[in-house]
Parts: C-alpha cells; structure tokens; sequence
C-alpha cells in the first residue's frame, strides 16, 4: 500500500514536470503579448506547489533513511552519496518555500509579479519533478 503510494506520487510529481517544461515551451507561441498570466498558469502553479511540496517531503523521507543506514552501518559516507541525497532536500525546500509565494502574489495580484522568477522556478521544479519521479518509481521497484 505504502509503495503504491509513493508511485502516484512519483507520477504526479513527474508529470507535473512535464507538463510544466512542455507548457514554458509552447508558452511564447500561445500568449503573444499579454500583461497577465494566462488561465492554464493559474491552474498549473497551484498544482506545482503542491508538487514541490510532495517533493520536500519525499526527499527528507530519503535522507531520513540514508542517515539512518548510514548510522546503523557505521560506514563513511562518499561526496557523491552526500550532495546526491541532500542536494535534492534542499532544492525543494526551495522549491516549497518559492512557489507558494509567487503563486498567492499572483493570484492576489495578477500581472504585477517579476516574470524571470518563474522561468527559474519552472526550469527547477521540471528537472527536479522529474529527477525525483525517476528516483521514486525505482525505490518503490526494488522494495
């Protein structure tokens, strides 16, 4: 039950991602000179922070149980091991922290938010979404 949850969670959070780096592709084609975001931003940002909050808490579940193990192993960590469990932990935290904010800003006050941080914060929750959707769909294979 536990992994099949995690799986819908890893599906959501990819396809997010996706539809996220698909939509900031297709984005200057669709809204040629508009002052506002459009209705498909509004309904997409929303659902990106709840994405990146899922994503914060899948990571710190991981790292919670690579610090466990490593504890219990008594084995030396790698710098590779080390910035590949907490890298992610952070960028979402990031991720959970920004996302919410812009969105309520611009659901508050449309039009009037800085454009650049949402091509940052696109760009991030897309490769992010995707890498962690990667990493849980292989966890929840393996057990």
């Amino acid at each position: 039950m536990q992994m099949a949850i995690f799986r819908l969670i890893a599906v959501y959070i990819m396809g997010m991602g996706v539809a996220t780096c698909i939509h900031v592709i297709l984005s200057p084609a669709l809204y040629v000179g508009g002052t506002s975001a459009p209705l498909p931003w509004l309904i997409m940002n929303p659902m990106n922070c709840v994405a990146a909050i899922l994503m914060l808490i899948v990571t710190v579940i991981r790292k919670i149980q690579y610090d466990r193990s490593r504890l219990e192993d008594g084995a030396t960590e790698s710098a590779v091991r080390h910035i590949d469990v907490n890298v992610p932990v952070y960028a979402a935290a990031a991720l959970s922290i920004l996302y919410p904010i812009n969105t309520i800003h611009e659901i508050a006050s449309p039009g009037t938010s800085i454009l650049a941080i949402w091509y940052y914060l696109d760009a991030a929750l897309t490769i992010l979404g995707i890498t962690v959707g990667v990493r849980i769909l292989r966890a929840s294979r393996q057990g």
